[in-house]
């Protein structure tokens, strides 16, 4: 045998010699009953109890790893009524900066003018007569019915054959009775478009326009329309402020000498009557 092979045997009698002392003074082999403790050095830190975040919707909430939310939003603005606009709404902020509240709604949507309604333009504007009660009466406007040929008829001196594309408009206004005599104050705007064939046009558009306004169309404008005719546009304006006597007669009243059909019914009032040569169906309700 050959001098490294013995020094590689002297080598592993000393290693297997250490390893058997360790094992005696450790206690004995892994068979043996006494065991070994092993204590791991692992934090123990108790939880947090740090309380949450209670702080108001309109303060601001502590920075720290995790950011927080803030509040809701206030509600939204509520709509005004007939004659003011709505109140707007509110705002809350909460949270840190870049957490803030989300904003309250907008303002609520303007009311209506007091007293308004509308004008419609109906082939039939007809209603049943009935009579009743005026004496001690107020009422305000709501609604204007006119016919298209009633509307039609100041431009059909110009134009017979002109017609209505669209239209519709607005009234406010009142009227009162005492025992025998009315106060009545309205006014009203028609907004409308109208179709002015071919045969009607003398010169262009330009002079159409022209004639309408003559005829009473406010801001009238024309344009080339289809067929070769124009289409206009414009503003027809009323009001009528009266006061005097009224009498009734079963389904007919007379109003300052004019006279004209009616209807009380509940809390509304219907009746027919004339403004500038253009006569309507009012409709008002009791005040």
């Amino acid at each position: 045998m050959g001098t490294g092979t013995l020094r590689i045997s002297y080598l592993a009698l000393i290693s297997a010699l250490f390893i058997a002392c360790g094992k005696d003074e450790s206690g004995g082999s892994d068979d043996d009953d006494d065991t070994s403790t092993v204590t791991t050095n692992t934090a123990t830190s108790s939880p947090s109890t740090s309380s949450p975040n209670t702080s108001s919707p309109n303060t601001t909430s502590t920075t720290g790893a995790t950011t927080t939310t803030g509040s809701p939003g206030g509600s939204g603005g509520t709509g005004g009524s007939d004659a003011s606009g709505g109140s707007g709404g509110t705002m809350n902020v909460g949270g840190s900066a870049g957490d803030q509240g989300s904003v309250g709604g907008s303002a609520g949507a303007p009311g209506g003018s007091g007293g308004g309604g509308t004008v419609v333009i109906e082939d039939d504007c007809g209603y049943e007569a009935c009579g009743g009660d005026l004496a001690d009466t107020d009422w305000r406007y709501s609604r204007l019915c006119v016919e298209e040929e009633a509307l039609l008829a100041p431009f059909q001196t110009f134009c017979d054959s002109i017609g209505v594309v669209s239209a519709g408009g607005e009234v406010s206004g009142t009227i009162s009775f005492t025992d025998d005599s009315f106060t009545q104050d309205v006014t009203f705007s028609v907004n409308g478009e109208f179709d002015v064939p071919e045969a009607c046009i003398v010169g262009n558009c330009a002079v159409v326009g022209l004639g309408l306004a003559a005829a009473g169309l406010t801001d009238a404008s024309c344009v080339d329309g289809s067929n070769g005719g124009c289409l206009c546009s414009g503003t027809m304006l009323g009001e009528s402020t009266a006061s005097g006597d009224y009498s009734s007669d079963g389904d007919n009243v007379e109003l300052d000498g004019e006279q004209s059909s009616y209807c009380v019914s509940g809390d509304s009032l219907k009746y027919t009557g004339e403004i500038q040569g253009v006569e309507f169906v009012y409709e008002t309700l009791s005040q």
